[in-house]
């Protein structure tokens, strides 16, 4: 009896033993790459560094000098949008739509690209970027903070938006939707609408008045180096001026009023062009 008493511990020693030498279960991911974290993604997302894009400038004559450069980048950066909302923005540039305000500031901005965009780069900007990711398989968004950044560079400290999908209306592969619950905008799934103003003329009317006479133009679906001029066929990039000015009757030309105060430049009015200066 004795014997199988002793023979029973020393078999169930062997089983105690042999359990504590198992493999080691593989433990789950860290709790902060498994779930996403509120919490975490409010104060990291106004972490995420906010940009302004950089103004295309189309080279004209008027390009040449400090000041044209700089009207060209401030027309360029103010009237992205402005042909498709030319009915609604009042002569002297004031009571702008918001929804003109918002879509401005969202293609004036470089927005977030996860791993690149400084202060990008931890889970929740990743498990984020695969939310909003639309049709087309764009990981990259804009940020409210990024968005209201852009707007005061462009229209100053004081303007107001409401965060909202634009445009209004819009076939939702054609907007830059908001999601609320993470405080980001996604990418339209096609190739948004903007424009660009071409410079073809800039004098002073008093010292501290510019006028400028220019068109606008859009990207061509085949080229960055070319716009769509007034008919099927697109311009280069580098034809564009002497080509409006052979046919500036085919286009709809604009003139702008500036006004320049201790190197600050502001537009003032915004008008059709009734005849070339």
């Amino acid at each position: 009896m004795a014997h199988r008493i002793v023979c029973l511990l020393l078999s169930l020693g062997l089983c105690l033993g042999l359990a504590g030498c198992r493999e080691p279960e593989e433990l789950p991911s860290r709790p902060e790459e498994a779930a996403f974290s509120w919490d975490r993604w409010e104060a990291e997302r106004q972490q995420i560094a906010c940009t302004v894009a950089q103004v295309d400038v189309v080279d004209t004559t008027f390009t040449h000098d400090e000041t044209g450069q700089a009207v060209a980048e401030l027309l360029g950066r103010s009237l992205i949008v402005y042909p498709r909302y030319a009915g609604e923005v009042t002569g002297d540039y004031t009571g702008l739509p918001g929804e003109y305000l918002l879509l401005t500031a969202l293609l004036g901005t470089d927005g977030t690209t996860p791993g690149i965009t400084p202060g990008a780069a931890n889970a929740e900007v990743r498990f984020v970027a695969e939310e909003v990711a639309g049709a087309n398989g764009r990981r990259q968004f804009i940020t409210k903070e990024q968005v209201e950044y852009a707007a005061r560079a462009i229209f100053g400290e004081e303007v107001e938006l409401e965060h909202r999908s634009v445009p209004a209306g819009a076939p939702e592969d054609q907007q830059f939707r908001y999601y609320e619950e993470y405080g980001v905008y996604g990418y339209p799934d096609t190739q948004p609408i903007w424009y660009l103003p071409v410079l073809l003329d800039l004098y002073p009317v008093r010292f501290d008045t510019y006028e400028a006479y220019l068109i606008f133009v859009r990207y061509s679906d085949d080229s960055q180096n070319a716009f769509w001029g007034p008919g099927t066929e697109p311009i280069a990039r580098w034809e564009i001026e002497e080509y409006a000015n052979y046919h500036i009757e085919d286009f709809s030309p604009y003139t702008v009023t500036l006004l320049d105060r201790f190197g600050e430049l502001t537009i003032q009015e915004i008008r059709p062009a009734t005849e070339a200066p």
